[in-house]
Protein backbone atom coordinates (compact mmCIF):
# COMPACT_ATOMS: atom_id res chain seq x y z
CA UNK A 1 0.00 0.00 0.00
CA UNK A 2 1.63 3.41 -1.02
CA UNK A 3 -0.03 6.96 -0.66
CA UNK A 4 -2.16 7.21 -3.63
CA UNK A 5 -0.76 8.88 -6.67
CA UNK A 6 -2.03 12.18 -6.57
CA UNK A 7 -4.33 11.72 -3.58
CA UNK A 8 -5.28 14.54 -1.80
CA UNK A 9 -4.62 14.86 1.97
CA UNK A 10 -6.22 17.36 3.85
CA UNK A 11 -3.82 19.58 5.76
CA UNK A 12 -6.09 20.72 7.49
CA UNK A 13 -7.30 17.72 9.57
CA UNK A 14 -4.53 15.31 8.95
CA UNK A 15 -6.67 13.03 6.44
CA UNK A 16 -5.47 10.62 4.68
CA UNK A 17 -7.83 8.65 2.03
CA UNK A 18 -6.99 5.17 0.03
CA UNK A 19 -8.99 3.32 -2.77
CA UNK A 20 -10.10 -0.36 -2.19
CA UNK A 21 -9.59 -2.19 -5.17
CA UNK A 22 -10.07 -5.54 -6.43
CA UNK A 23 -6.89 -7.72 -6.89
CA UNK A 24 -9.00 -9.95 -9.68
CA UNK A 25 -10.35 -7.18 -11.71
CA UNK A 26 -8.49 -3.73 -10.64
CA UNK A 27 -11.79 -2.26 -9.77
CA UNK A 28 -12.37 0.09 -7.32
CA UNK A 29 -15.14 -1.50 -4.43
CA UNK A 30 -14.47 1.07 -1.89
CA UNK A 31 -12.77 3.15 0.63
CA UNK A 32 -10.74 3.63 3.92
CA UNK A 33 -8.59 6.26 5.50
CA UNK A 34 -6.30 7.56 8.29
CA UNK A 35 -6.97 10.80 10.13
CA UNK A 36 -5.52 12.74 13.10
CA UNK A 37 -2.51 11.86 11.40
CA UNK A 38 0.23 13.44 13.26
CA UNK A 39 3.83 12.70 12.29
CA UNK A 40 5.39 14.58 14.89
CA UNK A 41 3.42 12.48 17.82
CA UNK A 42 4.28 9.49 15.80
CA UNK A 43 0.20 8.24 15.84
CA UNK A 44 -2.92 8.05 13.35
CA UNK A 45 -6.41 6.92 13.25
CA UNK A 46 -8.26 4.12 11.23
CA UNK A 47 -11.09 5.97 10.28
CA UNK A 48 -13.89 6.02 8.26
CA UNK A 49 -14.71 3.20 5.76
CA UNK A 50 -17.21 2.54 3.09
CA UNK A 51 -17.20 -0.73 0.97
CA UNK A 52 -20.19 -1.72 -2.03
CA UNK A 53 -22.56 -3.63 -0.53
CA UNK A 54 -21.26 -7.00 -2.46
CA UNK A 55 -18.39 -6.61 -0.54
CA UNK A 56 -20.36 -6.65 2.91
CA UNK A 57 -19.96 -9.59 5.21
CA UNK A 58 -16.87 -10.45 3.66
CA UNK A 59 -12.85 -10.10 4.23
CA UNK A 60 -11.83 -7.40 2.32
CA UNK A 61 -12.34 -5.24 5.62
CA UNK A 62 -10.18 -7.29 7.76
CA UNK A 63 -7.42 -7.66 4.94
CA UNK A 64 -7.41 -3.54 4.00
CA UNK A 65 -7.21 -3.45 7.85
CA UNK A 66 -4.25 -5.63 8.51
CA UNK A 67 -2.76 -3.38 5.33
CA UNK A 68 -3.34 -0.39 6.75
CA UNK A 69 -1.62 -1.18 10.62
CA UNK A 70 0.95 -3.12 8.43
CA UNK A 71 1.98 0.06 6.33
CA UNK A 72 1.15 2.59 9.17
CA UNK A 73 3.43 1.29 11.75
CA UNK A 74 6.50 -0.36 9.42
CA UNK A 75 6.10 2.42 6.17
CA UNK A 76 5.50 5.40 8.06
CA UNK A 77 7.26 4.53 11.14
CA UNK A 78 3.78 5.64 13.59
CA UNK A 79 4.20 4.76 17.43
CA UNK A 80 0.72 4.08 17.93
CA UNK A 81 -2.62 3.60 15.80
CA UNK A 82 -5.87 3.84 17.26
CA UNK A 83 -9.68 3.03 15.91
CA UNK A 84 -12.97 2.56 16.99
CA UNK A 85 -16.18 1.47 15.72
CA UNK A 86 -18.92 3.49 15.01
CA UNK A 87 -22.22 1.69 17.17
CA UNK A 88 -24.89 4.62 16.96
CA UNK A 89 -25.13 3.81 13.26
CA UNK A 90 -28.67 1.63 13.10
CA UNK A 91 -28.56 -1.50 11.88
CA UNK A 92 -31.01 -0.97 9.71
CA UNK A 93 -28.97 1.44 7.97
CA UNK A 94 -25.99 -1.11 6.36
CA UNK A 95 -29.27 -3.45 4.85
Amino acid sequence: MRWPPGGRRRRDRGRVAFAVVERAGGRAIGWTTYHDVSATDERLKIGWTWYGRAHWRTAVNTEAKLLLLGYAFDELGMGRVSGRPICSTPARSRR
